[in-house]
């Protein structure tokens, strides 16, 4: 699915966009104290500006501005917003431990070429598929004891 995104960075209402967007905007405790009210206010008040890149190209750096509409993207965001909550309040280096382990490896993660964002460009958002998964019940194992067991 392709969507125009001419209106800019955050320029399309989610609610009318073709693709419904994921909420999973965990509660971090009753909100109180928090700096950002949800994890739509601190990717578009804070990290879309902090983290600024030129876009494709020969970056490499993939960015989609419809972010909300790719799953991978929200539940990263979505830790990485509660990390920064966290550990803003700490004392000594818990910005710089929140910068090297956790939003350097996310973004990283979002924005690679093989990344959630990689056939969105700043004018277009491409929804990607999810990836194949068969159940056991569709695979034939009915038996409890045919599935695997986690470590």
């Amino acid at each position: 699915m392709t969507t125009d995104l001419n209106g800019g960075l955050f320029g399309a209402d989610p609610e009318t966009v073709d693709a419904a967007p994921v909420d999973e905007t965990p509660a971090v405790g009753d909100n109180a104290g928090l700096h950002y009210a949800d994890v739509f206010e601190f990717v578009g008040d804070f990290l879309a500006v902090v983290y600024a890149r030129k876009i494709g190209g020969n970056s490499g750096f993939r960015w989609c501005a419809r972010w909300h509409h790719h799953p991978e993207a929200v539940a990263r965001l979505t830790a990485l917003w509660e990390a920064f909550e966290t550990l803003r309040t700490e004392p000594g280096t818990a910005m710089s431990t929140w910068w090297n382990d956790h939003a350097d490896p996310t973004m990283a993660t979002l924005t690679a070429g093989d990344g959630p964002f990689r056939e969105c460009t700043p004018q277009q958002h491409e929804t990607l598929p999810p990836l194949p998964s068969i159940s056991p019940t569709q695979d034939g194992a009915t038996d409890a004891s045919s599935r695997p067991t986690a470590p």
